[in-house]
């Protein structure tokens, strides 16, 4: 994408259509008769990567691009409620849905209004720890489970840390480690697991790394490009990163591991790579420009 993304007309084209795509299904979800399960792939409109990414362009746009005409600004808030109601409300048990949008919002708010935002942080610690215990206590079983895979997988690796075991390999060892007295295969559920365990601590590592750096890079982007679309993309990019970052927590979004979310679970998470690409694109264009 970074290659392909040579002007900002190309990245606007990008965005749009995603919003555009991923506006039409939000509001699908509204009706009543499953309709539009039947047009978009359950690979793509399942994953936490849809959720997070669009709510995080959208949300951008709607709230930092004064260039917008008001009734589009007013139209992707009104868009961005819906995606949050249907994520909640139809799904709520499925937190990969709503928690990483949450948190793309709220690193977008953060970012823009920066003192204030460390000003009330000593004051959210509380509520948020509140929030979380009152999550893992709606599913507690999953919790439970979850925690008990993670130690067994860290267990396997210990036999080749710094490289791992290969991909997809611990899947197939894990039934010589009874998972709470149930000899099955699973797997971790939880991205930086998966990785640690495929690829080893340096895995783990460059995959971190990745993320820092395209964090850094939106980070001196937000204030750098203009204002208006290419500065809410700044913002909505690193939005979408953190919110990313929680949800590869929650189960292997972003790199789906064969074994769980499989080939179809890309339909969903190239949409990470896809709009970094724009960023990194983003970037390139305003260098031309200042060179």
């Amino acid at each position: 994408v970074a290659h392909q993304v040579q002007d900002l007309r190309w990245l606007k084209v990008l965005t749009w259509t995603f919003v555009a795509l991923g506006a039409f299904y939000v509001i699908g979800r509204l009706v009543p008769t499953g309709f539009i399960d039947r047009i978009y792939n359950i690979g793509f409109s399942a994953g936490s990567m849809f959720w997070t990414w669009f709510v995080a362009l959208a949300f951008s746009q709607a709230f930092l691009n004064r260039k917008l005409l008001l009734r589009w600004r007013i139209i992707l808030f009104g868009v961005v409620l819906i995606a949050l109601y249907v994520a909640y409300f139809q799904a709520g048990d499925w937190k990969s849905g709503w928690i990483p949008p949450l948190v793309a919002i709220a690193t977008i708010v953060g970012f823009r209004y920066l003192r204030p935002a460390l000003v009330l942080i000593p004051f959210a610690i509380i509520p948020l720890y509140s929030f979380a215990i009152e999550i893992i206590n709606t599913d507690l079983y999953s919790w439970i489970t979850r925690l008990e895979a993670w130690r067994i997988v860290i267990e396997i690796v210990k036999v080749n840390p710094i490289l791992g075991l290969g991909f997809g390999n611990y899947y197939w060892i894990t039934p010589l480690f009874p998972i709470l007295g149930w000899e099955v295969s699973f797997n971790s559920h939880n991205q930086y697991v998966d990785i640690l365990a495929q690829t080893g601590i340096l895995g783990l590592a460059c995959f971190l790394w990745f993320f820092w750096e395209m964090g850094r890079l939106g980070w001196r982007m937000r204030n750098r490009v203009p204002a208006g679309f290419p500065r809410a993309y700044a913002y909505g990019a690193l939005g979408g990163i953190a919110g990313t970052l929680v949800a590869s927590t929650l189960v292997d979004w972003v790199l789906p591991f064969v074994y769980n979310l499989g080939l179809n679970g890309f339909r969903a998470s190239v949409i990470v790579w896809i709009f970094l690409g724009g960023l990194v694109g983003l970037n390139q264009i305003y260098q031309e420009d200042t060179n």
